[in-house]
């Protein structure tokens, strides 16, 4: 009886020490001023997980997202676990519209709120976020921009 206590004790030791996670969700919200799409992926083996903030059109929104698990896979190893992206109709980057800083905002916000329940690092700062870690792209392409892309040589 002893060993197979001990054994249960290594093995359910082993599952919450592990911090291998994977995953990906999205959301799409409709909403009376705007719609717009929400996506998180993540694959980490560490406890602390740093990240991205990618806005885009809607239009791009499901090529960016599938684009991200390709090339985040590839190597070199990425520098962040944590990939958020944000797809807003008729998006344009050089023209923020109000009700579209007030998405980013409440995104930034859930994002936030996400990354505390799971005892992750969160940033208050929103000039902060914006500096470092929000990004305002255009296609799949520009992925390559903030991620690291292997040489197509």
């Amino acid at each position: 009886m002893r060993t197979i206590t001990i054994l249960f004790f290594v093995l359910f030791y082993n599952m919450l020490s592990s911090q291998i996670i994977k995953g990906e969700e999205t959301y799409y919200i409709a909403n009376q001023e705007k719609n717009y799409s929400t996506y998180h992926f993540v694959k980490s083996e560490y406890s602390i997980r740093s990240f991205q903030i990618f806005v885009v059109n809607m239009i791009n929104f499901e090529k960016i997202k599938s684009s991200i698990p390709k090339t985040f896979s590839r190597r070199p190893k990425q520098d962040f676990t944590d990939i958020y992206v944000l797809g807003i109709e008729n998006f344009d980057k050089t023209q923020l519209m109000e009700n579209e800083k007030k998405i980013i905002e409440n995104y930034i916000i859930e994002i936030n709120k996400y990354r505390a329940f799971y005892n992750l690092s969160v940033i208050e700062d929103r000039e902060f976020i914006e500096k470092n870690f929000l990004h305002y792209i255009d296609n799949e392409k520009d992925l390559c921009l903030y991620m690291l892309c292997p040489d197509k040589n």
